[in-house]
């Protein structure tokens, strides 16, 4: 058990009872929550796509389903997977290697699967997406009709690249797709909106950058697999890009203040305006640059073919005098550059997002719900209050904040 799953919310969803599916990033946050569901709920036969064995592919262990050991970009191995399978859930993307090599998942692995699919004649592929996609709007709320637009996001930008992919199969070879662009999911399990904020809220402080005044459009994992499970079933969904997320909206102040409260602390978020985030940013580059050569210099020399190589190529002179200067401006006359604040804090270490990721956190724009309220039935069963509870229930039976789970 997951410490709450005896209270999940099933609602009325007319899902086909025992139907073959196929499931890629089963083994992540959401895509374990959706094998939970289809395989309880629904009596689904689910096969897995799994690039390679790691702790949540434990999760799907539970389960009786098949798994498929296979790089998601072999066309072949996926129509040999999908052949049979009346639906598709691709939820599967590359977090690690290089920019070459995630693109290459993310985006032509969604061509492969997506190709594999059109071929073999299933009934419905849904693609989990981001709002990210949209951008950092200055509009309060907006809807699909919003331009999708690239704008420096390694990761929404490749996302709206595989969008593209399936809504272009659609079109021109009749792929039964939808596309749901999700945000801000949290809950049991989840990595980036859960799971991070709470150990780093606990480690020392997190900076909340535009001072806590984005929306985070926060979204219960639960309602996400419900709005997948409608996509999966739904006539209107073909051809469509649905909004996904929560109930009422919520800012990044009011959304951290819940972890704040599980942890009993109060002075665990700083809230930053514009000009100090990148204040704080830019201390934190020059303290990395001042260190980064007396860092090398103290590595190199414990290698002594290194430092024979180095006698005889005659650049000991430059390092030195490399050294020299950056001990010189650390020791000048108006004194040294101020260290970022963590480092004279005594409430712990400063937590602060990449500036790209910033930009993200900091929009104000919510996300509408509304058309997929009106074609796929979506209810959002879980306000902020009702899904931080049961994720804070989790959260103390899986030790990631101290404390005995009270009963489920």
């Amino acid at each position: 058990m997951d410490g709450c799953d005896r209270r999940r919310k099933v609602v009325n969803i007319d899902f086909p009872r025992g139907a073959k599916v196929f499931v890629t990033g089963g083994s992540g946050f959401v895509g374990g929550r959706l094998i939970e569901s289809l395989v309880r709920d629904f009596d689904a036969d689910v096969t897995a796509l799994v690039n390679r064995p790691f702790a949540g592919a434990l999760r799907m262990a539970r389960f009786p389903i098949k798994t498929v050991f296979a790089p998601m970009t072999d066309k072949a191995a996926m129509k040999e997977a999908i052949r049979g399978c009346s639906i598709v859930f691709h939820l599967a993307y590359a977090k690690n290697g290089t920019a070459k090599e995630i693109y290459e998942i993310t985006v032509e692995g969604t061509r492969a699967l997506a190709e594999a699919a059109t071929e073999c004649g299933v009934e419905r592929f849904v693609n989990v997406s981001t709002s990210a996609v949209y951008g950092n709007k200055k509009n309060a709320l907006i809807d699909e009709s919003e331009p999708r637009i690239k704008w420096g996001w390694d990761y929404s930008d490749m996302k709206l690249d595989a969008e593209n992919v399936v809504l272009d199969l659609h079109k021109n070879q009749g792929l039964k797709s939808t596309v749901l662009q999700v945000s801000g999911v949290y809950g049991p399990w989840g990595p980036v909106f859960t799971i991070a904020p709470l150990r780093q809220l606990q480690a020392g402080r997190v900076g909340i950058p535009n001072e806590g005044k984005g929306v985070s459009n926060a979204t219960y994992v639960d309602d996400v697999v419900q709005a997948l499970l409608r996509a999966g079933v739904h006539d209107e969904a073909v051809g469509e890009i649905f909004m996904i997320k929560g109930p009422g909206r919520i800012t990044r102040r009011e959304f951290y203040e819940h972890y704040q409260r599980m942890l009993g602390r109060t002075d665990s978020m700083v809230l930053l305006k514009e000009n100090e985030f990148g204040k704080e940013l830019r201390a934190r580059k020059r303290k990395a640059t001042r260190s980064l050569i007396p860092a090398a210099v103290a590595s190199l020399k414990e290698n002594s073919q290194f430092r024979s190589a180095l006698t005889d190529s005659g650049f000991v002179t430059p390092l030195k005098f490399a050294r020299g200067l950056v001990r010189k401006k650390s020791e000048s006359p108006t004194g040294p550059t101020p260290a970022p604040a963590e480092t004279s804090d005594p409430t712990g270490e400063l937590f602060l997002p990449p500036a790209f990721y910033a930009k993200y956190l900091s929009t104000e724009t919510e996300y509408s719900n509304e058309k997929a309220k009106r074609m796929l039935g979506f209810q959002p069963q879980f306000d902020i209050d009702a899904g931080m509870a049961m994720t804070e229930q989790w959260a103390r039976w899986a030790r990631v904040i101290s404390g005995d789970a009270s009963p489920s």
